[in-house]
């Protein structure tokens, strides 16, 4: 719609003509909007866009390209017009989430601005298209990922990062610049903000009223605001007030009548907007009684405060020449106004705070891990569930929302009742987390018409079966690390660095084995191993156990009944891998009835998978189980449960020091063990003896003969022809002998 306007052009303050398509583009979308930052973001990228497009016109003339562009990011050699493009084009992308605007802006206006020549419409459509098609075939679409700028031999070469450049060291800061920004959610969440904001003010003018009201105001809703009402004032701006703008995350220019005949405020004011365009910053003013033109045209009583500095300062006429131009540009951003007597100053001040406390919400990151690696596309599939993908969520705290402070809910039926009256009318975002018991959802979320349209609720929870049987249809499973995220997370923690030194390797592989893509794991093992030598890293593998990570496993397991917990043990110390109907069968004959109920419950609380037809369990999650049998006598493996360690079987059996505890044993012996030897009374003491497996070893001697309580005999290829009918305990319920040569068992049956 905008291409009628293409010629259609109106006198500026300086008598330039300038097209009216400029005027609404540049000069309307800075009015007041929700996301001020972007709007920021989006006039940059115009102003580099219209440098760049020559690029990828057919024919264009790169010349006409402002070369200083490469300036702002890195030095790259002007002889290879391509990687300077690639690089230039992949950096801007990286500044807004929707280039296409910005490349659409720049196309009606590049006719103009560039050329001095005007297009017809269908030209102009022509012209995004091609750059468009330019820039996919750069391979720079996707903007989060920076990797197309760092690959490639042309910029290899051009940078000479083989052969040692001097380009090496700069470049390298960059890429790991970029690579920060990367494993980090925005710059601005990894920034080490101190105050949310800073308040640049003339002090004879606004101390005791305006500004000292609203600083109240701002800190009275938690808003962590810097006022220099603590500082000494000096002939030059502190190193403290430029630590405190370097330090916020918002800053409030208060504009008033003596604000431009201090030197101190017009310094604070270039700092301001130097900070903003190197770490985007955002900058509010407010025009307390003066009129923003007078500040853009330096008329009134900011003319007469700028004549004065410059009778003052002949001799430093760049200075001066900087406060203009800050002044001039400050007062082109969205403010507030408030412009006489008429205005409410407290109305202003609540509408400030309220912008403000927005800004703020939307901008705090909660600091979920040292290096948050993997959690971006994690994130991104939650919001395609929760139906957000693209649009902010605003999270609001449920005290908020009910407007108390010292909330006293007298019961479960009166909290629900003020929940749904308080809040069925607002969009809220709900977060349960850790969730492990029915009546916590009741509770808090038992039904959607309780909240606003447009809530939306998350559950974080170990038991699936919560969100079964609470009717939650979206689930999102969090799926382990994959390697390359494993690898960095690793790396970070270990080498604070995205990848390993020389020569830890193959036992950095080793521990991402290890870890199998559980977060928690891998940051632990990493810190554990981070400053030592190969020999330290080789013992540490070797026998390495955490404490830390056994707590936070073991949770789930104490959250299990009895009956599931030995399903568990079962799985752990027997049958990691194996078929699940196998397992299932075995299990009932060993009377672990309903075993595919036991089996369902792993299942839901994540402790175990079977989508393969085989159940898998995570590694660590095997030693847990292993390790709570082992606790349970750890000098006497006779005393234990359940035995399966190759040692352990070998000692009880030969050494005839089983006991009553003893209800399944697991032989697996390496090929070069020696023979166990059996006894008469080698099984006589194990009265609650229930599973015997065999998958590998050699007997000898004779036994007289197996408990009445054994159900279970697994004998893969087993030797003999026949089962002597002393070895048929009365209580058994399956025997499963695959690839055995068996013919006949005991008393004739077949």
């Amino acid at each position: 719609m905008f291409l009628p306007l293409r010629k259609t052009m109106y006198k500026d303050r300086k008598a330039k003509d300038v097209p009216v398509v400029n005027y609404i583009f540049r000069y309307s979308l800075k009015q007041r909007v929700s996301d001020a930052e972007t709007v920021i973001n989006l006039h940059n990228a115009l102003e580099k866009f219209l440098s760049l497009l020559p690029h990828f016109v057919p024919n264009g003339d790169v010349k006409l390209a402002n070369v200083d562009l490469g300036r702002e990011y890195v030095d790259v050699p002007l002889t290879l017009n391509e990687s300077k493009l690639r690089v230039l084009t992949g950096f801007l992308l990286r500044e807004i989430n929707f280039w296409r605007v910005a490349l659409l802006m720049s196309t009606l206006l590049y006719p103009t601005n560039i050329l001095n020549k005007n297009l017809k419409p269908e030209d102009c459509r022509a012209l995004f298209v091609e750059a468009e098609r330019s820039i996919n075939n750069l391979g720079l679409d996707k903007v989060w990922d920076v990797k197309p700028l760092l690959n490639g031999k042309e910029i290899m070469d051009a940078l000479q990062l083989k052969s040692g450049g001097p380009l090496v060291s700069k470049w390298l800061s960059m890429v790991i610049s970029q690579e920060a920004s990367s494993s980090s959610s925005s710059s601005s969440s990894s920034h080490p903000w101190k105050y949310h904001v800073f308040l640049s003010f003339r002090g004879e003018d606004t101390r005791n009223n305006f500004t000292g009201h609203l600083c109240s105001a701002l800190r009275q809703k938690g808003i962590n605001t810097f006022m220099d009402d603590q500082l000494r004032r000096g002939e030059e701006i502190s190193t403290a007030l430029f630590q405190a703008i370097e330090q916020s995350r918002i800053s409030i220019i208060v504009f008033s009548k003596n604000y431009a005949s201090s030197k101190w405020c017009l310094d604070e004011l270039v700092k301001i907007l130097e900070w903003k365009k190197s770490n985007q910053q955002l900058v509010r003013p407010v025009f307390y009684k003066v009129d923003p033109s007078d500040i853009r045209n330096h008329r009134g009583s900011f003319g007469e405060a700028l004549a004065n500095h410059e009778c003052k300062f002949k001799d430093n006429s760049d200075k001066v020449q900087k406060w203009k131009s800050a002044l001039s540009e400050a007062a082109h951003l969205s403010g507030w106004p408030l412009l006489n007597e008429h205005c409410s100053e407290s109305s202003v001040i609540h509408e400030i705070v309220k912008e403000i406390s927005e800004q703020v919400i939307n901008s705090a990151y909660m600091d979920v891990a040292k290096y948050p690696v993997g959690i971006k596309p994690r994130v991104q599939e939650i919001h395609k569930l929760l139906g957000v993908e693209g649009r902010d969520v605003h999270m609001t705290l449920l005290c908020d929302n009910l407007k108390r402070t010292n909330l006293k809910v007298a019961n479960e039926a009166r909290g629900i009742t003020m929940i749904k009256e308080m809040l069925q009318y607002k969009s809220v975002l709900l977060v349960l987390d850790d969730v492990n018991d029915i009546d916590q959802l009741n509770n808090l979320a038992g039904e959607c018409s309780w909240y606003g349209m447009g809530s939306r609720i998350i559950i974080t929870t170990r038991d699936k079966q919560l969100l079964t049987g609470h009717s939650v249809n979206l689930i999102y499973k969090v799926e382990e690390l994959a390697h390359h995220e494993a690898l960095e997370l690793f790396s970070r923690n270990a080498f604070k660095r995205n990848k390993p030194l020389d020569g830890f390797a193959e036992l950095t592989e080793r521990a991402i084995r290890y870890a199998q893509g559980l977060p928690l794991a891998l940051s632990v093992l990493g810190s554990s191993l981070c400053g030592g030598n190969v020999e330290k890293w080789q013992a540490a593998l070797d026998g390495f156990k955490s404490p830390k990570i056994r707590e936070v496993l073991k949770i789930s397991y104490d959250g299990l009944d009895d009956t599931v917990k030995e399903v568990f043990l079962d799985i752990a110390c027997f049958f990691k891998g194996d078929y699940t109907d196998h397992v299932i069968q075995t299990l009932e004959a060993c009377c672990r009835k309903p075993a595919k109920y036991g089996i369902n419950v792993l299942i839901d609380k994540a402790l175990i998978n079977t989508s393969t037809g085989h159940i898998w369990m995570h590694d660590l999650l095997e030693e847990l189980g292993r390790d709570i049998i082992h606790k349970e006598s750890p000098n006497d493996p006779g005393k234990r449960s359940r035995l399966w360690f190759h040692e352990d079987v070998y000692h009880v059996l030969t050494e005839n020091t089983g006991t009553t505890n003893v209800i399944g044993i697991k032989v697996e012996l390496p090929k070069d063990s020696n023979v166990i030897c059996l006894s008469g009374t080698t099984f006589s003491n194990m009265r609650n003896f229930r599973l015997f497996i065999h998958r590998a070893g050699r007997y000898s001697g004779v036994i007289d003969s197996l408990p009445n309580s054994l159900r279970v005999v697994d004998w893969l290829e087993y030797p003999l022809q026949f089962l002597p009918a002393n070895l048929i305990p009365r209580e058994l319920a399956l025997i499963n002998m695959p690839r055995s040569r068996i013919t006949v068992l005991g008393d004739g049956y077949k």
